[in-house]
């Protein structure tokens, strides 16, 4: 009798032991499967972050090359003082989206995404772009009234120029020569 119990025991504890192991057997794979989900989530999510960077940078700097070379190809016997300037517009945004590119493309090949090449832009440096973008030919109007657009907070300020850079880029391919009108306005309070 004793011996059937000390058989019977043991079996038990072997068979326990079997499906705590394959219990922590399943949690592991579980666990693996779940890590590999998330890595690969960010890895989209930072793709998708570079892409919105990419267009949002890009797209404003080629569309002032496009603009700037048909006008070129559509009136080559404009003024010389029109084609120098427009030479110098297609030059600089040139240079522009490549610096832009160079930076976006050595934190992919970095993995760096800490260092950032240039500072991005915030609501202070709108009127840069206001100015950049009345350079290449555009009528545009700048309604700022916000007291201090230094004092934003970096991300809503980056939000509000990205935005006020695609409506211009946007402007200028949808409705080349309308004046364009910029109003920014926004408290503490009110965001």
């Amino acid at each position: 009798m004793l011996v059937s119990l000390t058989v019977i025991g043991w079996g038990m504890f072997v068979r326990s032991r079997r499906q705590l192991l394959l219990s922590l057997h399943d949690r592991a794979l579980r666990a693996e499967n779940e890590a590999a989900l998330r890595a690969e989530q960010a890895q989209r999510l930072a793709r998708e972050e570079i892409a919105r960077e990419m267009h949002d940078v890009l797209a404003h700097r080629l569309t002032l090359l496009s603009v700037h070379a048909g006008a070129l190809e559509f009136r080559p016997d404009a003024p010389r003082p029109e084609i120098v300037r427009a030479a110098g517009v297609i030059r600089e945004s040139a240079h522009e989206a490549l610096q832009d590119l160079r930076q976006v493309i050595g934190v992919l090949r970095g993995g760096d995404t800490e260092t950032p090449g240039r500072p991005q832009p915030t609501l202070a440096a709108l009127d840069a772009l206001v100015s950049e973008c009345r350079e290449a030919g555009m009528k545009v109007v700048l309604d700022s009234r916000v007291p201090d657009p230094g004092s934003v907070p970096a991300a809503l300020g980056r939000t509000a120029y990205r935005i006020a850079q695609e409506a211009l880029t946007n402007a200028r391919k949808h409705a080349p020569g309308a004046e364009v009108t910029v109003i920014v306005t926004g408290a503490p309070a009110r965001a």
